[in-house]
């Protein structure tokens, strides 16, 4: 098992209340799907412990949400003019 699933499995205390995975923790999930989702979610908050109860909410919902959020993203890039980076 990656030291760093391990690492999050022991430090994990759910602090946002509200959430779809509030009675879960990082073990119910696929441990490859968790580290996609926490490398997405970083890219909004600087905190992993928070974006790893955000992965968790976003698993429960769709297991395969970020599998189907990168096939969105790269059909996204497919529309854009070349040259275009999106700003």
């Amino acid at each position: 098992m990656n030291l760093a699933i391990a690492a999050f499995r022991l430090a994990f205390e759910d602090e946002l209340e509200g959430g779809l995975a509030d009675e879960l923790n990082p073990s119910d999930f696929d441990p490859m799907a968790i580290v996609k989702g926490i490398l997405v979610e970083l890219e909004h908050t600087g905190d992993p412990m928070v974006a790893l109860e955000i992965v968790m909410d976003h698993l429960t919902e769709d297991g395969r949400y970020y599998d189907a959020l990168e096939v969105a993203e790269k059909f996204l890039e497919s529309l854009r003019p070349l040259g275009d980076d999106g700003d």
